[in-house]
């Protein structure tokens, strides 16, 4: 049996080793989220995306691929445009639609080069003009200097490790940002070339593939609730009221009761299919380690704990009498010094996590994870 756990135990703790480093590979924050919501959109397969696939150069033909899935270019006539891109080529229908679309411009001497390495620019060049901007990047000095500086103006991604040739990583993030943010359109040109502009709630992710990002407070997931008012079943979540349908593969990990920012699909009026959830910059939070908890004063709703770093050290924080306790994913009325008593008695762990809501000053919302262990 000693044999069997340790085994277990040790493919347990190096495949999650291996993953923390596959992850670090990437050298890319929020990949997680860019990789889900482009699945989601078809521009990605669902097999699986290396480190070594992510820091790979990105060809320009490639990269028109991705934008040309990205705008539903699939149905478009594969017609001989660039004498570089023959009718078989793998990617001759999305150039063709990119050409035909005026996201793409075709050189004198007819080459696309679809082989060569993407740059920087010329990739900000395809985003911009699919989402709209291209007027503007025009009457701003045009390529390259008028596309970077709306690239920058909307938040497209202007930090990559090589500018002349695009890695997939951030050939992707370049295309993420720019399916992410408002379409553009003219309302008036006038005569002397000056205009006006109206911005759109509408995105490309939205206008092509109806997935829309949104933001909010999380009530519920999966059976877990911070009110009884608000209740969610298996495989979906409750945000400000609203259900929305999940994957046992979404990660909700302390995220009950914050304002989180998630991007989801509308296939009908009735099901909305949430893709990616992440808690929001700002909520205020301390979590704190069963192991690490020394005493809870009822009095004065204070918790002394010890720092997981030095245990000699020893520290406070208090909550609001009026905290509201969630304990094992639900609410409950009972003593909050009897669950606190609960959590470090015996053979039982886990951890306290504050969260400041608003509702009330200070910490008003105590969510309590408890397990017990038989070794």
């Amino acid at each position: 049996l000693l044999i069997s756990i340790t085994v277990i135990f040790g493919s347990v703790i190096s495949s999650v080793v291996s993953a923390e480093s596959n992850d670090s590979d990437y050298g890319y924050d929020g990949f997680e989220k860019i990789i889900a919501v482009l699945r989601s959109a078809g521009v990605l397969d669902q097999d699986e995306i290396s480190s070594a696939d992510l820091t790979s150069v990105l060809t320009r033909a490639e990269f028109a691929d991705y934008l040309a899935k990205l705008l539903n270019a699939g149905s478009e006539d594969n017609n001989v445009i660039f004498t570089d891109v023959p009718a078989d080529n793998l990617y001759a229908k999305g150039i063709s639609y990119l050409v035909k679309s005026g996201i793409v411009s075709v050189p004198d001497d007819l080459k696309f080069n679809p082989d060569v390495p993407i740059t920087y620019n010329e990739a900000l060049t395809m985003i911009i003009r699919a989402s709209g901007y291209d007027v503007m990047a025009q009457a701003h000095g045009g390529y390259p200097m008028g596309y970077t500086y709306v690239a920058s103006k909307l938040g497209i991604r202007n930090t990559v490790s090589n500018s002349e040739a695009l890695t997939v990583a951030d050939g992707l993030k370049v295309i993420f940002d720019g399916a992410a943010v408002g379409t553009y359109s003219p309302d008036k040109i006038k005569a002397d070339g000056s205009y006006t502009f109206s911005v759109s709630d509408d995105t490309l992710l939205s206008v092509y593939h109806k997935i829309y990002f949104q933001s909010g407070r999380l009530y519920a997931f999966g059976g877990s609730t911070i009110s009884k008012d608000y209740a969610a079943e298996k495989n979906e979540a409750n945000i400000d009221g609203l259900i929305y349908n999940t994957n046992e593969e979404m990660n909700f990990e302390n995220c009950l009761g914050n304002n989180v920012e998630f991007f989801y699909r509308l296939d009908n009026k009735d099901k909305a299919n949430m893709i990616y959830l992440e808690k929001k910059d700002g909520d205020k939070e301390h979590i704190i380690d069963s192991e690490d908890i020394v005493s809870f004063n009822p009095e004065s709703f204070a918790f002394e704990y010890s720092k997981s770093d030095d245990s000699s050290k020893k520290s406070s924080v208090s909550v609001s009498r009026s905290v509201r306790v969630v304990y094992n994913g639900r609410p409950n009325d009972s003593s909050v010094s009897e669950l606190i008593n609960n959590l470090t008695k015996g053979y039982n762990h886990g951890s306290v996590c504050l969260k400041e809501t608003g509702e009330a000053s200070g910490y008003d919302l105590m969510i309590i994870s408890c397990y017990t262990t038989i070794a």
